[in-house]
């Protein structure tokens, strides 16, 4: 009895298992749906087609013409809009010659052309402080040196008896009072 129970659970196991034969079954039903999904999916779209020509067929000569003329307009304006662009990029290329930044430059026009007047005013500005920057450094370039209001205590004999030239020199510029 122990026996029979053995071998009758060792082929309920064995019937689980997808045999060879099922798996060549189930391979070709899943070909052959592919097949008619393909030919309802050639049936549709020939039939959309037929759709669309029908429907060009009907659309009237006025409406074909009226639609190739917006499409044209488009293409123009579109067109004119890029050359109004590019006009205005060469006149501030040109008009900004004397900047020698070519950087500043480049955003100036590029805020002209979107007609951005912050940047513009932020441009303006940053040009009038480099320019007051670089006046001011000029000007305290060409300044004298302004005298501190302290006296040396050297004297003109002590600056004569300076053995070494070079050294000698120096003291007689740094004490201009004293000669």
């Amino acid at each position: 009895m122990a026996e029979e129970t053995k071998t009758t659970v060792d082929t309920t196991a064995q019937n689980t298992e997808p045999t060879t034969v099922d798996n060549s079954a189930e391979i070709a039903q899943l070909k052959a749906d592919l097949e008619r999904f393909k030919n309802a999916n050639d049936k549709l779209s020939k039939e959309s087609a037929e759709y669309k020509r029908q429907l060009r067929a009907k659309q009237s000569d006025e409406e074909a013409k009226a639609s190739a003329l917006a499409e044209a307009e488009a293409e123009r304006e579109a067109e004119r809009e890029a050359l109004k662009a590019e006009l205005n990029l060469l006149k501030a290329t040109n008009a900004y010659k004397g900047i020698s930044d070519e950087k500043a430059v480049a955003k100036l026009i590029d805020a002209v052309s979107n007609a951005d007047h912050t940047a513009i005013a932020k441009f303006i500005e940053e040009q009038c402080k480099q320019a007051v920057a670089s006046a001011e450094q000029a000007w305290l370039k060409d300044r004298p040196p302004v005298s501190s209001g302290t006296f040396s205590t050297t004297t003109v004999e002590q600056i004569m008896a300076i053995q070494d030239r070079a050294e000698r020199r120096k003291a007689i510029a740094e004490n201009p009072q004293l000669f």
